[in-house]
């Protein structure tokens, strides 16, 4: 009886997240922060429905490349979010068993950290 109480609570807190989440983008502005929200709630379908989660990690990835390159400092691609994004794509494929999107996911997201990382690294003149 505990255990299905405990489920209940955290469908609830599931169900509220998810909620609070849309409010924000109801309004939101092609943004970072809107990039960051849809990734939020695309990680809170992760296990309720991969597709969903899929379809508006895509949404927060079409976003995320239109968005300046705001690491380079001119061009375009939010790297960070573009990133995170690849990352998401990468675990909701391998929760639905698609290992090789799954992987081509991942060294996407990987080349865009390694990008922030060789930024980073570039001596600003």
């Amino acid at each position: 009886m505990l255990l299905l109480v405990s489920f209940r609570q955290l469908s609830l807190a599931q169900t509220a997240r998810i909620d609070s989440l849309r409010a924000l983008l109801v309004n939101a502005k092609d943004d970072t922060t809107k990039v960051i929200n849809l990734n939020a709630l695309a990680w809170e379908f992760n296990n309720i429905n991969p597709d969903t989660a899929y379809l508006i990690n895509m949404q927060a990835l079409q976003l995320a490349e239109k968005l300046p390159c705001y690491e380079a400092g001119s061009g375009t691609g939010w790297l960070m979010g573009m990133a995170r994004n690849y990352n998401g794509l990468c675990v909701i494929q391998r929760l639905k068993g698609n290992y090789d999107k799954s992987i081509e996911h991942g060294m996407k997201g990987i080349a865009c950290w390694d990008k922030i990382i060789s930024l980073e690294k570039t001596p600003s003149t």
